[in-house]
């Protein structure tokens, strides 16, 4: 739902459990800009192991 909202272009929010509250705090704004381009998902490994990390994108 929430990629659909994005790629539909509506500029209002729909009401998901993702973008209220504890969620949004927690995922609901990362997620809105991996959407808008703004973050990336890379992979970084370093002595915890390999893990996914969200960075602001450069070539933006």
């Amino acid at each position: 739902a929430l990629v659909r909202y994005h790629l539909s272009g509506q500029e209002d929010e729909p009401d998901l459990p993702v973008l209220s509250g504890w969620r949004r705090d927690c995922v609901g704004d990362e997620l809105l800009s991996v959407l808008r381009g703004e973050l990336a998902a890379v992979i970084v490994s370093d002595e915890q192991g390999p893990r996914m990390q969200l960075v602001p994108r450069t070539d933006a």
